[in-house]
C-alpha cells in the first residue's frame, strides 16, 4: 500500500471519471466565455412589449353603447363634481387671495419611528414646527419639560419658530397612560396656581428659546367653564405681551369650541380638518378636498382667515378588507 501513488487505483474508472468531468467543465467554461462575448458585442436587441399602446378607436355603435352604460354616467357625475369644486375654489380665491404671510407648519412627534428623519428632510421647507414637550406633572402644581434633543440640535442650525404643545397626557408606565384631569382642574380653579403655572411656562420657553405654546389639553369636562376660560385668558394675557405665541387645536365640527371667543385669546388656531373617516367609521378619505374646503369656508366666515392654520393628517389607516 505504501508503494502506491496518491491517485493510483487498480481500475481505470476513477481516472476516466476525472477526465470526462474535466472536459465537461472546460466545455461549459468555453461556452460561457463565448456567450459573454456575443452578448457584449451583439447589436441586436430583443423587441419589448408596448406598455402604452395607442387607444383602440371605437366604432359609432360602440361609442353609443358606452354613452348608455353606467360607467359613462358615473364619469359624467364625477366630472361635474370636479368642475363644481374647481369653480368654488376659484371663487374662494377671489374672495380670499393668498396671504403672503401664510405659515407652513409641521407637527413633530419624536416617538414615531420616522419622525426625526422626516423632520430633518423637511425642516428647511417649514415656517414653524409644533412639537410635544410640556407636560403636567402629576400631583404637583407645575409642568415638566421633556424636549427632544434632535429638535433642539436641528433648530440651532435652522432657527425656525418652534411651538411646544402643553399636554395633560401622563405615562403611567411604559405601555399605559391617560389624561390627567384632576391636576388641570385644581390649577385652573386657583388664580394663584394659574399664574404660577403660566409663569413657569414662560420661563421654560425662554430657557429653550422657543416661540410659544400650543394648548393641547384633552378630555376636559367643560372647555367653556368659567375657570377654563379664565385660564385661557390668563395664558394669553401673560405670554403674549412677552412676545410668545399662544395657539391651540380646535375641532371645527365640535360646537363646544367657541371660535369667536378663542380667536381673541390665541394668535393662531390650528383647525383640525382630519378624520373625516376614522377607525370607528366606514373606510374613506381622511381629508377629502371638498370636505376640507367646506370647513375652511365655514371657519373663515366666523373668524379672520389670518388666524387660521389648516391642519391635515400626514398618515393613513390600514382599513380592513371588509370595511
Amino acid at each position: 500500500m505504501a508503494d502506491k501513488q496518491v491517485f493510483q487505483t487498480d481500475t481505470p474508472g476513477r481516472w476516466m471519471r476525472f477526465k470526462w468531468i474535466s472536459r465537461a467543465l472546460i466545455i461549459v467554461l468555453v461556452c460561457s466565455v463565448l456567450a459573454a462575448i456575443i452578448t457584449v458585442t451583439s447589436k441586436q436587441y430583443p423587441s419589448l412589449p408596448n406598455l402604452n399602446p395607442a387607444p383602440k378607436k371605437l366604432t359609432k355603435e360602440e361609442l353609443e353603447q358606452l354613452k348608455r352604460s353606467k360607467k359613462f354616467k358615473d364619469f359624467k357625475i364625477d366630472k361635474a363634481q370636479i368642475q363644481k369644486i374647481a369653480k368654488a375654489r376659484h371663487q374662494h380665491q377671489i374672495k380670499h387671495p393668498n396671504n403672503k404671510d401664510r405659515i407652513n407648519a409641521g407637527f413633530y412627534r419624536a416617538w414615531e419611528p420616522q419622525a426625526y428623519a422626516s423632520l430633518q428632510a423637511n425642516y428647511a421647507k417649514l415656517d414653524m414646527i409644533v412639537s410635544e414637550g410640556f407636560f403636567i406633572m402629576p400631583g404637583r402644581d407645575t409642568m415638566v419639560a421633556n424636549i427632544d434633543t434632535g429638535l433642539i440640535n436641528l433648530n440651532r442650525k435652522y432657527r425656525k419658530p418652534v411651538l411646544i404643545s402643553l399636554s395633560n397626557y401622563v405615562n403611567y408606565n411604559k405601555s399605559n397612560g391617560g389624561y390627567d384631569l384632576a391636576d388641570v382642574e385644581r390649577i385652573i380653579k386657583n388664580k394663584k396656581l394659574r399664574t404660577q403655572f403660566i409663569n413657569n411656562l414662560a420661563a421654560q420657553l425662554t430657557r429653550f428659546k422657543f416661540k410659544g405654546i400650543n394648548l393641547d389639553f384633552d378630555n376636559i369636562k367643560n372647555i367653556n367653564s368659567k375657570e377654563y376660560i379664565a385660564f385661557e385668558n390668563d395664558l394669553y394675557a401673560i405670554l403674549h405681551p412677552q412676545g410668545f405665541l399662544v395657539t391651540m387645536n380646535v375641532i371645527p365640527d365640535d360646537e363646544t369650541y367657541n371660535l369667536e371667543r378663542l380667536q381673541k385669546v390665541n394668535d393662531f388656531l390650528f383647525v383640525m380638518a382630519i378624520d373625516e373617516h376614522n377607525e370607528s367609521s366606514n373606510a374613506g378619505d381622511l381629508s377629502n378636498q371638498h370636505w376640507v374646503e367646506q370647513i375652511l369656508d365655514d371657519v373663515c366666515t366666523r373668524i379672520p382667515s389670518e388666524k387660521v392654520i389648516l391642519t391635515v393628517a400626514g398618515g393613513a389607516y390600514d382599513w380592513p378588507k371588509a370595511a
